[in-house]
């Protein structure tokens, strides 16, 4: 059977989140402009390195079949924005020192909400997962339904962080006061930012939301018919009309999940 093409597609999320951000600094300090050479951003953000891992992970998302390596990417595209905010927290004061003590603490949140669906991710990728060999043993219907089921449970859990993160951000954002001009300028542009990246968001956490719910539907399927079908010879065989019908159907669901 297909499979997700990798856990590290999760991680979408947290980069489209961080470019949201990354970019939000942009249009707060800098308006549509690039910022002068003077600024204190300039002197210390290393842009430079945050655009090369970004492109580095945006890349090996896209083209490498090595998870190791994307995790890899992931890791230091994240470290790279965090230690660049942290490094602006340490060197800004009063509400310019707030602001980017918000965004840091936010990427964190985001980045571990990501990483707890990417181990369920990988749990339900597991060749164990749907291994007809293996399916009629004693307690093997349980645990991989059990292992499908969190896997949906943390699936939906992140789809609703997803799209109240945003909101929630802007709550902590009132810290600056909404009458400033820096928490004006940050409300706004992430509501511009995020705006683009929504849909391609909302198609993503459906996708995996489905995918789950298909997988579930399969084994339920097998686990309340196991005296119609049987594995032998390395081949599924289901002598019943209506379940090889429902089973077709959910497993041609769950490739047009891909």
């Amino acid at each position: 059977m297909k499979r997700l093409p990798t856990p590290a597609e999760v991680k979408v999320n947290c980069l489209i989140f961080i470019a949201v951000l990354c970019a939000m600094c942009g249009i707060v300090y800098y308006g549509k402009n690039p910022s002068p050479p003077e600024s204190v951003e300039q002197q210390y953000l290393n842009l430079g390195s945050y655009e090369q891992s970004k492109e580095k992970f945006k890349d090996l998302l896209l083209n490498s079949e090595d998870p190791e390596q994307v995790d890899s990417a992931y890791n230091e595209f994240v470290d790279d924005v965090q230690s660049n905010f942290a490094l602006m927290e340490g060197v800004k004061s009063g509400k310019e020192k707030l602001f980017y003590s918000i965004l840091r603490t936010f990427i964190e949140e985001t980045a571990q909400k990501n990483i707890q669906l990417n181990d369920v991710m990988i749990a339900v990728q597991s060749p164990r997962i749907l291994d007809y060999s293996i399916l009629k043993r004693e307690g093997e219907f349980e645990f991989q339904i059990g292992v499908v089921s969190d896997y949906i449970k943390k699936a939906t859990e992140n789809n609703e962080y997803t799209f109240n993160a945003i909101v929630n951000l802007q709550e902590k954002l009132k810290a600056l006061g909404e009458d400033s001009q820096i928490y004006k300028n940050s409300v706004s542009a992430i509501s511009e930012t995020f705006a683009k990246q929504k849909p391609v968001l909302e198609l993503l956490g459906q996708a995996q939301i489905d995918y789950g719910n298909h997988l579930l539907g399969i084994l339920e399927n097998l686990k309340n018919n196991k005296k119609v079908w049987l594995y032998e010879n390395d081949m599924l065989v289901i002598n019943d009309d209506g379940v090889l019908t429902k089973h077709n159907q959910l497993f041609n669901f769950l490739e047009e999940d891909e």
